[in-house]
């Protein structure tokens, strides 16, 4: 059935409160998006050591591959994941609407982290960059969440 309006000012005020509603929806949409893309970003360094570019980060010294190799660590390519909480505190800092526009800020959530981060990306470069294929899966993920809202409200 479909919504009637006695005035201007109350389909206004309806209006306004719909578009409140997929304001907030999509402020979830893109926090689990940038938790989800953090998420892929760790997995791969961890898992492969390599950039969004596809390069290495780098490789362990003689010395840290043995320490790495006592601990039982990775220790054939840097991986950034020495007590892994770097990569457990890299998440959504920072998620807000301002002028219209969502931002969404992926970091560190404590000092410790941000430190990290800092340091490693004066060391490595731009190693948080996503790869052309990631890219693709989280647009269409994060496409995919924007349908259901617009698919709710109209």
């Amino acid at each position: 059935m479909a919504k009637s309006f006695n005035s201007i000012s109350d389909f206004n005020n309806y209006m306004k409160s719909v578009i409140s509603l997929i304001v907030n929806d999509m402020l979830n949409v893109s926090l689990v998006s940038g938790n989800e893309t953090a998420t892929v970003i760790s997995e791969r360094i961890t898992n492969t050591g390599k950039k969004g570019d596809g390069k290495r980060i780098g490789k362990y010294s003689p010395f840290t591959k043995r320490i790495k190799n006592k601990k039982g660590q990775e220790n054939s390519f840097v991986n950034l994941t020495d007590t892994g909480d770097m990569w457990k505190h890299f998440k959504v800092i920072e998620n807000n609407v301002a002028n219209k526009n969502i931002t969404t800020v992926i970091g560190g959530q404590d000092e410790f982290t941000n430190q990290k981060l800092t340091d490693n990306t004066d060391r490595y470069k731009d190693f948080l960059g996503l790869t052309k294929k990631e890219e693709k899966i989280l647009a269409a993920a994060f496409d995919a969440e924007l349908q259901i809202v617009l698919d709710k409200y109209f």
